[in-house]
């Protein structure tokens, strides 16, 4: 499993020129179906892949959020796939160092990266006025966004202000929330 950001378009959005903005930071931004069943999402807002490459899971948005260890569910799978116990584990521990480097990676991209690229996509976005509102969503996909073979329940959607929007405010992010921008 791996953590993707995607981000929720209002219906009245310039499609066009928010996918040029997101790009400008590059991000990805292609359109998904949203495997998430929620009656918190409403009629025709669209859902985006801002994944450039393979996966998120090393940005420093929603790093500073303890999440509870995912191998349990994939140990699993990997047992009705006929996995042995001395495979299982190696895997585990492959994916424990891809953890730890993904960390390292995190922690240097938080400080490159900071959060500034989101803040200043934001800040950008609201002021072309091609948005009134950018959602955003943290959520692992097993298969990636597009291609989730099951939905999954939204836990909450959350109206924020820009001036809102701070590192700090970022790297607090909750996994399966809809955070909804506004200017």
């Amino acid at each position: 499993m791996c953590l993707y950001i995607t981000a929720t378009l209002p219906p009245n959005a310039n499609e066009v020129e928010v996918r040029r903005l997101v790009r400008g930071i590059g991000r990805g931004f292609s359109q998904i179906d949203c495997p998430c069943q929620s009656t918190l999402l409403q009629p025709g807002e669209r859902h985006y892949d801002t994944t450039r490459g393979e996966c998120d899971c090393s940005t420093s948005l929603g790093s500073c959020v303890d999440r509870p260890p995912r191998p349990s569910r994939k140990v699993s799978v990997l047992r009705k796939k006929g996995w042995g116990e001395a495979k299982i584990q190696r895997w585990l521990n492959q994916r424990q160092q891809i953890d730890e480097r993904n960390e390292r990676v995190r922690q240097h991209q938080a400080e490159a990266e900071g959060q500034s690229i989101w803040i200043e996509l934001l800040r950008a976005l609201f002021e072309s006025g091609s948005t009134p509102w950018f959602g955003l969503v943290l959520h692992f996909y097993s298969s990636g966004p597009g291609v989730e073979e099951k939905p999954f329940e939204l836990a909450a959607r959350q109206v924020v202000r820009f001036e809102k929007v701070t590192p700090e405010f970022l790297v607090q992010i909750r996994e399966d929330i809809l955070y909804e921008v506004r200017p």
